[in-house]
């Protein structure tokens, strides 16, 4: 039983997601933006993020314990 009410969950938010994907594509369309185009540029930002990332492996990481500290600090 909390099987199925687990899969009907899952299904119901994938369902809900999706139409929010797709009403955000038609608004965004009809404003004159070019998903396709903003979906290629994010998969480049991201290749050149996860490339600086890789060439500067400790800078990257005292980068996320500076922001970590201070959001920490924040709290």
């Amino acid at each position: 039983m909390a099987v199925n009410r687990n899969r009907d969950e899952t299904e119901s938010a994938e369902s809900t997601v999706a139409q929010f994907a797709t009403t955000a594509n038609r608004q965004l369309k009809a404003a004159g933006v070019d998903t396709e185009v903003m979906a290629s540029r994010a998969g480049e930002l991201q290749k050149i993020i996860t490339d600086e990332i890789a060439a500067r492996s400790f800078q990257a990481l005292a980068a996320a314990a500076l922001v970590g500290f201070i959001l920490g600090m924040r709290r």
